[in-house]
């Protein structure tokens, strides 16, 4: 991979990939350039320019959301959106209330955060992915 910053936060890449790759191959190197070119896209967003004007680089759900759309574009036939077994509109307002916009809890990981459901019960903390999530194309 080359990466060369340009002004005015222009990020350009070229990535080199040999031929006659297997389906497993493929999607592990899709995989990497996703994580790559997300990561690159929340940083930017982050920078000190758009940072300004913007609270939404590394936001808790970015990196998660991303990989989630990933997983939803190489398997269309999974529902995701229900193996991350979604809380209701209720709950979700109450744990924004409670802990803030997703833009004040940077998250630079691929792992979602857990909100638990009460302050009392602890508050915000990283867990791993579901199996499901975890990166592993074997053919």
């Amino acid at each position: 991979m080359d990466a060369e910053r340009r002004n005015r936060g222009v990020i350009r890449k070229r990535y080199t990939i040999k031929k006659g790759l297997n389906r497993s191959e493929m999607k592990s190197i899709a995989f990497s350039i996703f994580m790559d070119v997300s990561r690159e896209f929340e940083s930017l967003q982050n920078n000190w320019f758009f940072g300004r004007f913007l609270n939404s680089g590394y936001s808790a759900e970015d990196l998660v959301s991303n990989l989630i759309g990933f997983y939803r574009a190489v398997d269309p036939n999974t529902d995701y959106i229900q193996l991350c077994e979604p809380v209701s509109k209720e709950t979700a307002l109450y744990i924004w209330d409670t802990y803030g916009s997703v833009g004040e809890n940077k998250n630079r990981e691929f792992a979602p955060y857990l909100y638990p459901p009460s302050p009392n019960s602890g508050g915000l903390r990283v867990c791993t992915n579901p199996m499901v999530f975890e990166y592993n194309y074997t053919g």
